[in-house]
Formats: C-alpha cells, structure tokens, sequence
C-alpha cells in the first residue's frame, strides 16, 4: 500500500522538536484568536453604528411624513382661500360699479334738478 500523503520534512521544521511545533500552532492559534476579537469588536460597533443610523433615518421618515402631510393641507387651503379671494373681488368690483352707476345717477338728478329750481 501507498502513502496517501507523501509527507517529508523540510529543513526547516527538522531542528525543531514536537513541543517547539506545538508552542508555535498554540502561538498562531492564539495570534488568529486575538484577530478575530478585534474584528468582532469591529463588527459589533459596525453593528451598533448601524442601528444608530437606522433609527435615525426612521425617525427622519417620520419628520418628512409629517412635514408632507402639512404641505398638502396647507396647499389646500390656500386654494380655498385663494378661491375665496377670486370670489370676494369679482363681488367687490361689480358692488363698485353699482355704487358709482347710483351715485352717477343721483348726481345727474341733481344737476339736472338744480337749473329748474333757479329758473
């Protein structure tokens, strides 16, 4: 039968005794642990920034939702004012004009009456 793994030794792991190659895995082992605390406490803070932003941004949604809703309700009313207003002045100029047509009127009966009450 053959190896299933042709395994030899190099120059440089052949000084080095069985407790030496264990100390230096458990050194390694130990190095790759340490990395990944500092990347899941990047992760975590990554994490807590994200939920941060999101209820934020939420809480910005809402503003602009309300803000919207205001709008629309301020933009219709004044188009009912403005409505009101087109209203107000078509009435308030014909009025005008009725008031100048009597007071026109009143005037011309007073010119006209004041010669006869001299002759």
């Amino acid at each position: 039968m053959s190896e299933p793994y042709n395994v030899s030794e190099t120059s440089d792991t052949l000084p080095v005794s069985n407790y030496d190659l264990i100390r230096q895995q458990q050194q390694a082992i130990k190095e790759q642990d340490e990395g990944l605390e500092t990347l899941s406490s990047v992760i975590a803070r990554q994490k807590e920034m994200g939920l941060a932003i999101h209820g934020e941004v939420t809480d910005q949604n809402a503003l602009i939702d309300d803000i919207d809703d205001l709008t629309a309700h301020t933009t219709n009313r004044i188009r009912k004012e403005t409505h009101g207003l087109d209203i107000i002045r078509r009435k308030s100029s014909t009025c005008g004009l009725y008031v100048i047509i009597v007071v026109l009127l009143l005037v011309i009966i007073v010119i006209a009456s004041v010669p006869a009450i001299y002759q």
